[in-house]
């Protein structure tokens, strides 16, 4: 079996995730599928779905093809709230703290077509979708097993959002991989989306999982926990 699959997804998506990440992604899931880990696969905040065709393709490679379910506003991120945005004094890139500045509601919109077309265009099955909101979708939406999840939040109430929600349906052993999950103790700096630090932070203060921050490349923030 080959990851190779992985390369043009990349090459597709690469301003969105570099190849660190994604590699992450693949042998997460792949660890997940080889411990028969029981669930479906779920990602929150899918974009243009290049990275739940990465999903797709490596549940595909092993022969283990699991329901795939993708959240997604459709309509870009949401409107930021007071845990979203730098303190002057934070340690951070030039880059970063231009882009928090510029983020708004409606950043990174795209279309449910737009979405859909990635998985026609590679000749695949389409997904399960859900538009809308995680805050009105997720509740009831939500498969009731889960065995890895991507959660792509962005801003802090959109990714506690998917926290409290996917925590209760996830098996034992399952997977949940944090997009832009920047520990300032691990990488010396902050990034433009301290939100979601400050959700999972929250999130996890009264819960036994620990969250391991992962190598993404210099340019991104990933982190993962596993369900006890």
């Amino acid at each position: 079996m080959n990851n190779l699959f992985l390369q043009e997804i990349w090459q597709h998506n690469r301003a969105m995730m570099g190849m660190e990440a994604l590699i992450n992604l693949y042998h997460l899931l792949t660890q997940t599928l080889l411990l028969k880990v029981p669930g479906s696969v779920v990602e929150l905040g899918s974009y243009r779905g290049y990275t739940a065709l990465a999903f797709w393709k490596t549940m595909e490679a092993h022969g283990d093809l699991r329901p795939l379910h993708c959240f997604d506003s459709f309509s870009g991120l949401p409107e930021k709230g007071e845990m979203d945005l730098c303190s002057d004094n934070a340690p951070m890139r030039l880059c970063d703290r231009k882009d928090n500045q510029r983020m708004r509601a409606g950043w990174f919109a795209v279309s449910q077509a737009d979405f859909e077309k990635t998985f026609q265009e590679a000749s695949c099955p389409l997904p399960h979708i859900h538009p809308g909101w995680f805050s009105e979708t997720l509740p009831a939406q939500l498969p009731e097993s889960i065995a890895f999840a991507h959660l792509d939040g962005d801003f802090y109430q959109s990714t506690l959002d998917g926290l409290e929600a996917l925590y209760p349906r996830l098996s034992p052993g399952a997977v949940v991989v944090l997009d832009d999950y920047c520990d300032p103790g691990a990488y010396s700096r902050q990034n433009s989306l301290p939100g979601v630090k400050a959700a999972c932070d929250a999130f996890f203060a009264d819960k036994p999982e620990t969250i391991w921050v992962l190598q993404a490349g210099p340019h991104q923030y990933q982190a993962y926990f596993r369900k006890s």
